[in-house]
């Protein structure tokens, strides 16, 4: 059973406690261990279908080894129809900022709801979207969490974000809109995220996803999984070389797979507001 929620936020946090044991391969290990054993039933459970939503071929056994060894993939790229449906659906569809205790507002409204700046817009409604859970639940989509899993994915949730543009000496920033620190996700203690922008994200200054390349699950360092799971800039300059920080540019519909455990970050944009669909499978 899939469950939803109008943004999907809860499903961002870690509100388990036991999910936060993610972090650590053994009990990783464990949890995809049981879930092998209690499923029997070929992949049509899941309701996939075959509609053509990426616009080049996925090799995915390539794509899995990848992301196991390097942390992110790159190499889905949306239908033009799909990103055009998808951005029309974000700009006429109220967004939420938790921050905002529950006021909602079109995306373009972001300067003018609120006397505090506002970072980012949760879009609602995704679930609603038909051209999100084509993707979401497209054939290739659910072998790819399978085969990075090891078995069906038991969950599956939508986030279509918006990243507004703030100036480039605002302090506020990281704390405000936790994305922009370095940070890693453990969420239904194994999980697999499909990203794909609909804005196109072409410099620095257009919110970049950014990522440290084998930061992810034992590949990190044993004191950084006991701590927070944002890690601070001098930890990053301590643990991990420079030469690790990858950005990701691309336009509009280029799509990459991350495991979500590597230590990453959305560099924010000052020049105009990004938008990235992410798909989470755990």
């Amino acid at each position: 059973m899939f469950t939803c929620n109008p943004t999907d936020f809860n499903s961002r946090i870690n509100i388990n406690k036991l999910e936060k044991l993610g972090r650590f391969g053994w009990y990783r290990n464990l949890v995809g261990y049981y879930k092998k054993q209690t499923q029997r039933n070929d992949m049509l459970d899941l309701e996939a279908n075959d509609i053509n939503v990426f616009a080049s071929s996925v090799d995915i056994p390539k794509a899995i080894s990848t992301v196991n060894s390097q942390a992110v993939w790159c190499g889905l790229n949306l239908q033009p129809h799909l990103i055009s449906s998808i951005l029309l659906h974000a700009k006429s569809t109220l967004c939420v900022d938790p921050k905002l205790d529950g006021i909602a507002f079109y995306s373009h409204q972001y300067k003018t709801v609120s006397k505090k700046q506002i970072y980012r817009g949760l879009v609602t409604n995704t679930h609603k979207c038909d051209s999100i859970s084509a993707i979401a639940y497209n054939r290739i989509s659910l072998r790819l969490a399978t085969k990075f899993l090891g078995y069906k994915p038991t969950k599956i949730t939508s986030h279509l974000t918006w990243s507004f543009p703030t100036s480039p000496t605002d302090s506020n920033v990281n704390r405000d809109y936790a994305p922009t620190n370095w940070h890693y996700d453990v969420v239904g203690c194994e999980s697999l995220t499909l990203n794909f922008y609909i804005t196109d994200v072409r410099g620095n200054n257009s919110g970049p996803h950014e990522y440290i390349e084998k930061s992810h699950g034992n590949y990190t360092p044993q004191t950084l999984l006991f701590s927070n799971n944002i890690i601070t800039a001098d930890k990053i300059e301590k643990y991990f070389s420079s030469s690790n920080k990858i950005m990701l540019f691309g336009n509009a519909g280029f799509g990459f797979i991350e495991n979500p455990t590597c230590i990453h970050r959305v560099k924010p944009p000052t020049t105009s507001s990004r938008l990235i669909l992410q798909i989470r499978y755990s």
